[in-house]
């Protein structure tokens, strides 16, 4: 569904770091209790693969301030870090003494090294609907999504945006002629990357795949 910016009205932020409801300096859910240890026990993963820049440390910090730490971070019988080394970073940021950890019980180095890859990986596979997203953010948009990591260049899309079909009486046709092509597995896996390579440079992750392929066709037709 192609989306129409139609508003630039600012997000407003009302909830935001150290107005969530807990007390103390530690926000654990009590839930982890038992996977609570004194934070000076643990360490940062020296090999950690994933950067933590800026923006990336004061979204963990204000969720952390928000939300409180939800899930525990995973760390290996010497008390270091493979899941979790920006909560670390954040909450030792924010002075806290403690925080939850659980032990992993993997007992190699190869298969400590292919999950720490791998838990960054999946969540990068992962993709937003931005349609739900958008009906979230505005039911609770005295939240601070700011703090929580997302520019007002994001928000501002998706909260303008007019996310509703077109009404087409019976009868009638959207105005479209709607064609298919063949292709081969290998060719769909070029298309695919060609269609994300455009919505990506265009800041459109939204963008129609007919869109995309427009584009694309029409810059190699330029050239």
């Amino acid at each position: 569904m192609k989306a129409q910016a139609r508003s630039k009205t600012p997000v407003k932020a009302k909830i935001g770091p150290n107005n969530g409801n807990f007390d103390g300096v530690e926000k654990i859910n009590s839930a982890l209790e038992k996977w609570i240890l004194p934070i000076d026990q643990i360490k940062p993963d020296p090999k950690n693969p994933r950067t933590h820049p800026p923006r990336n440390l004061e979204a963990i910090k204000n969720s952390l301030n928000t939300f409180g730490q939800q899930t525990p971070i995973v760390v290996t019988k010497d008390k270091i870090t493979i899941k979790g080394n920006g909560t670390y970073e954040a909450a030792l940021s924010l002075g806290w003494r403690k925080i939850a950890a659980i032990p992993t019980d993997l007992a190699n180095k190869k298969l400590l090294t292919g999950y720490k890859v791998a838990d960054n990986k999946t969540g990068d596979l992962a993709d937003w609907d931005y349609q739900i997203l958008a009906e979230e953010i505005k039911e609770f948009v005295d939240l601070d999504w700011k703090g929580l990591g997302w520019e007002q260049w994001e928000l501002e899309p998706m909260l303008g945006a007019d996310w509703a079909p077109p009404e087409i009486k019976e009868g009638e046709s959207s105005g479209v002629d709607m064609v298919s092509i063949k292709v081969t597995a290998d060719q769909k896996a070029i298309i695919d990357q060609g269609i994300e390579k455009c919505r990506s440079q265009s800041d459109q992750p939204e963008m129609s795949e007919g869109r995309a392929l427009e584009l694309i066709v029409g810059d190699y037709l330029s050239g």
